[in-house]
């Protein structure tokens, strides 16, 4: 047990100590802790009675309050199965869309590797486009 606990323990009994010496010490708590627990024992016994007297009664409410409770679980039951399935069904849809993406970057990984290794054209290159001949000009005159 730790310090702490060891003094919230030793606290809660000094507490309770003291509150007993209170009612200990004082007729009219005395009073009050007696008819408070007279009214307790009176109620407790009223309470079997009635549920001695209406037994039957009583059976039947708390079946029926069972069986609204079973009900209430099953259908829990269900929505929980049905969560299972929907989260595994978004797990493999997941799966899938992470497949696409990987190939997606394997393609353009390709594409660019591709496009590194080809030899420069006239318009991606270093050419002079000065010596090109305008139109109407040249051997063939277009």
């Amino acid at each position: 047990m730790s310090k702490n606990s060891k003094w919230v323990t030793a606290g809660s009994i000094a507490g309770l100590l003291a509150a007993a010496a209170a009612v200990a010490s004082s007729p009219k708590a005395r009073k009050g802790v007696t008819r408070a627990a007279s009214a307790s024992t009176v109620q407790v016994k009223n309470l079997i009675a009635l549920v001695r007297d209406n037994r039957e009664e009583v059976v039947h409410h708390l079946k029926a309050s069972g069986e609204e409770l079973s009900r209430v679980v099953d259908h829990a039951s269900d929505d929980v199965k049905q969560l299972m399935e929907a989260s595994k069904k978004m797990k493999s849809h997941f799966e899938e869309v992470s497949r696409v993406l990987q190939g997606v970057n394997t393609e353009w990984k390709d594409l660019l590797e591709e496009v590194k290794e080809e030899p420069k054209r006239i318009d991606q290159g270093d050419v002079e486009l000065e010596h090109v001949p305008e139109p109407g000009e040249g051997p063939n005159k277009l």
